[in-house]
């Protein structure tokens, strides 16, 4: 929230130059750029592909959750003992899986396959998942217990500016690119959640490095 609002702020009083641009892009990384890319997949397939909202669902949006679910259970025991490494490992996967799909829509454009694409999917929700489950518990792992809950309301809040934001940016550069064709508009679109994806590895290292132990039940 602070990239966003000074980046905003400095840049509309002392002119758009790097500085002002470089905090509204630290602002809320990750979670923008998936949202963006969710959003930009559905695009891809409905208005590109011209698949159904039935078969976009079932071909990129069932493989994505399955991998979300999986990754959060199978990581929620190793939060305490991995911390922010555990949230890196998360974002790397979604960054790979990201780069699969832009290389499968560049080699078959509008006329990829379900079976192409699903394994894609996969690992992008399997990333997702990793990181959605462990960056929450990893960001207020320095927090005093009695702060928890106002620390995990702010980051609430950021979730949401960034799940506007994402899909505004990630959609205007499809919208913008389409004069080249879905397929092109589609990679440009995943270069750029690509490129986020990398900016959002190198904040990392910002974060606590353990999530707070586990409490008795």
């Amino acid at each position: 929230m602070l990239g966003l609002l000074s980046g905003l702020i400095q840049g509309s009083t002392d002119g758009w130059t790097a500085a002002p641009a470089v905090a509204l892009a630290a602002g809320a990384v990750f979670f923008a750029a998936v949202a963006g890319l969710l959003y930009a997949v559905s695009l891809f397939l409905q208005r590109g592909a011209g698949y159904s909202p039935e078969r976009a669902a079932v071909t990129g949006f069932a493989p994505a959750a399955a991998g979300i679910v999986i990754a959060s259970v199978a990581c929620r025991n190793l939060v305490t003992r991995l911390g922010r490494r555990l949230s890196l490992a998360g974002i790397v996967v979604t960054v790979a899986g990201v780069a699969v799909l832009a290389a499968i829509v560049a080699h078959s454009g509008t006329a990829a396959s379900t079976a192409e694409l699903a394994p894609a999917m996969t690992l992008i929700g399997l990333g997702m998942g990793a990181t959605f489950s462990t960056i929450y518990d990893t960001a207020i792992g320095d927090i005093d217990p009695a702060e928890a809950g106002s620390a995990s309301g702010s980051l609430s809040s950021v979730q949401q500016l960034a799940n506007a934001i994402g899909p505004g940016v990630i959609t205007t550069i499809y919208f913008g690119a389409l004069v080249g064709g879905p397929a092109h508009a589609m990679t440009l679109s995943l270069l750029t959640v690509t490129a986020l994806g990398v900016l959002s590895c190198l904040a990392i290292p910002l974060l606590p490095r353990h999530a707070q132990p586990a409490g008795p039940h």
